[in-house]
């Protein structure tokens, strides 16, 4: 593992450390719930934006539902456009 990588889980542990100072957990605990959960926390904006902008696009259609929530899908108008989109991708693979 490269020192980046490293001092980048040693910021994310010692983050949730300060944040929640009574924390302890296993080695499987803090994988599975310390640093999932900032990485959720730190991707959401970014999640926003990108399916705002696939909406924009055309690509999705988002829903608003009567709790006020919004569901987002597929516009299956633009299935074949999607599809051709991610075939011209070099880096994408069925498994992504």
């Amino acid at each position: 593992m490269c020192r980046i990588e490293k001092s980048h889980l040693t910021d994310d542990v010692l983050s949730y450390l300060v944040e929640h100072q009574d924390a302890q957990d296993t080695l499987e605990g803090i994988v599975e719930w310390w640093l999932v959960e900032r990485r959720i926390v730190e991707q959401t904006s970014t999640i926003r934006e990108v399916l705002n902008e696939m909406v924009a696009d055309g690509l999705v259609r988002a829903r608003r539902e009567h709790d006020a929530r919004t569901l987002y899908s597929i516009n299956h108008e633009k299935i074949e456009e999607i599809a051709a989109r991610l075939k011209s991708r070099p880096d994408h693979s069925p498994h992504d």
